[in-house]
């Protein structure tokens, strides 16, 4: 990140039915996030990443 700033985490299935959320205060440099993964059962999950300025990423997980 190239500042300090809030962001949205959240995570969905395919079928886009949310399953985690989680608002971080994320500082300047490199992050981690952990998700929920052994709450979850093997399958594909969308990650979406959004902060305050609306820029929004989404990824796809594969959870075996």
């Amino acid at each position: 990140m190239l500042q300090a700033q809030h962001i949205q985490v959240t995570v969905t299935d395919i079928t886009g039915i949310q399953l985690w959320t989680a608002n971080e205060q994320m500082n300047k440099g490199t992050q981690r996030i952990t998700l929920p993964a052994s709450s979850l059962p093997a399958g594909v999950y969308m990650v979406c990443i959004a902060d305050e300025q609306g820029v929004q990423q989404t990824l796809k997980w594969v959870k075996q």
